[in-house]
């Protein structure tokens, strides 16, 4: 991926946590949209099954 499209993609991501209410996943980084499950926590569903399982 090029420096140019990368850098679009940090901008986009950190939009939305900064102005949308978006927060990132404790276990894998993937952003969690504000009506998710999961939000309350900052664990998305695949991590919350992972953690449940160990």
């Amino acid at each position: 991926m090029d420096e140019e499209k990368e850098k679009k993609l940090r901008n986009s991501e950190n939009y939305l946590v900064k102005y949308k209410g978006y927060v990132t996943c404790l276990g894998c980084g993937e952003l969690i949209a504000p009506n998710e499950y999961g939000h309350g926590i900052s664990m998305c569903v695949n991590c919350q099954k992972r953690e449940q399982k160990e």
